[in-house]
């Protein structure tokens, strides 16, 4: 590869990473339980696929060229959907699995600079990987897939359920009463910081 080529594709690499900060997803989906008890019926130890994790990388957005570029660039799968709410079509882009999503990551990784804690946390997922079946040390790759996961959730803005519900029961307690304020408007609370 001459020199020439080799700095249009890291050009390209450079533009498909900011696409990545600026539109992507860096995230680990838990698999719903019909998904894990249909998996579970052809292995052995119906257990071991409690904790399954599915590493994700996708990008969605109006415009088509860059999901093609990302497409043509990294492979992966495309689709496109009508947006309800505007009724524009909505390209998307994703890539699954470990191995792919780690050659990909590494790649983008000298120059992603908000989706970076995500890429750390991917890839420590992926190059950490130990398969549960017949693992002595299941119990403890399990904890520490759950970890990753919720520290994905976390990183991405992500809250769990319960502590939702729980911050809006408190929100809801701490909040002045209209008639004890006398018809003055009470300060908004400051939203919460989001990382992405």
């Amino acid at each position: 590869m001459d020199t020439v080529t080799r700095a249009k594709t890291r050009e390209i690499i450079a533009y498909l990473a900011g696409i990545i900060d600026g539109e992507g997803c860096i995230t680990l989906a838990n698999q719903p339980s019909h998904y894990r008890r249909r998996r579970a019926k052809y292995h052995e130890n119906p257990t071991a696929k409690k904790d399954f994790y599915m590493p994700r990388l996708k990008v969605g957005m109006t415009d088509s060229q860059p999901i093609d570029l990302l497409f043509v660039t990294f492979g992966g799968r495309r689709r496109i959907q009508s947006a309800k709410s505007t009724r524009k079509l909505v390209y998307h882009w994703e890539v699954t699995g470990r191995p792919v999503i780690s050659k990909v990551l590494l790649q983008l990784y000298p120059y992603l600079r908000v989706k970076r804690p995500q890429a750390d946390l991917m890839l420590e997922f992926c190059d950490g990987w130990k398969h549960l079946v017949n693992n002595p040390e299941r119990a403890s790759e399990a904890v520490r897939r759950q970890e990753l996961y919720l520290a994905m959730r976390k990183l991405n803005g992500y809250t769990l359920r319960a502590e939702t519900k729980r911050r809006e029961i408190e929100r809801s307690s701490d909040s002045p009463n209209l008639a004890e304020t006398s018809g003055e408007l009470a300060e908004a609370p400051t939203p919460p910081k989001v990382i992405h």
